[in-house]
């Protein structure tokens, strides 16, 4: 922890999201949010992403900081411009819900694919869901079907727990597609994944 603070106080950005994490977790230190959030401030206004995503949770749940959906959005954009897919589907459910910015599903849907095709299951389950009911995109159950399998085969345990409902509305021959489609997409997510861990 010492060495950790010295090096914060030094400047270093991955010191600084340390020691917030220290803070918010209470390892080593008593659990204060609102110190958690000093230190993620000032490693994220270095552009540390990881620093990014938790001071835009910070301002998302109201955790050491007042709650303020516009100041979140404005983190988690900087976290997803550097491809956080946390950020990025945070940045889809604001789009979605209208917090933090106007509503704009088709924004949405865009933000959950980013998320999505790089990997994030709850991504994946929410683009699926904007498929399913046609939030933002025409609506294609076929579509919904490849993004809840694919979330599902993630482990999401939601996903997994509605893929029977969303099978149900194809016909055998649409089930086959959407598998043969959803393995190849798993794949292309997977290199992608490889070439970017």
């Amino acid at each position: 922890m010492k060495w950790w603070r010295k090096s914060a106080e030094q400047g270093s950005s991955p010191s600084q999201d340390a020691l917030g994490n220290c803070y918010k977790a209470g390892s080593g230190v008593p659990q204060d949010w609102g110190v958690a959030a000093k230190w993620y401030r000032k490693a994220a206004e270095q552009g540390y992403a990881s620093s990014q995503e938790q001071l835009g949770n910070a301002y998302g749940y109201g955790r050491g900081v007042s709650q303020d959906y516009v100041e979140a959005a404005k983190w988690y954009r900087k976290a997803a411009e550097q491809g956080s897919t946390f950020s990025m589907c945070q940045l889809g459910l604001y789009s979605e819900s209208g917090k933090g910015m106007p509503q704009n599903l088709p924004e949405a849907v865009r933000w959950y694919r980013m998320s999505a095709e790089n990997g994030y299951a709850i991504a994946q389950a929410a683009l699926g869901a904007c498929y399913g009911m046609g939030t933002g995109v025409v609506q294609d159950n076929l579509q919904a079907y490849i993004w809840i399998s694919i979330s599902a085969s993630n482990g999401y345990e939601i996903a997994v727990g509605v893929l029977d409902k969303f099978a149900k509305l194809l016909t055998p021959l649409e089930l086959t597609v959407s598998k043969a489609k959803a393995m190849q997409l798993i794949k292309e997510i997977q290199a992608r994944r490889g070439a970017n861990p």
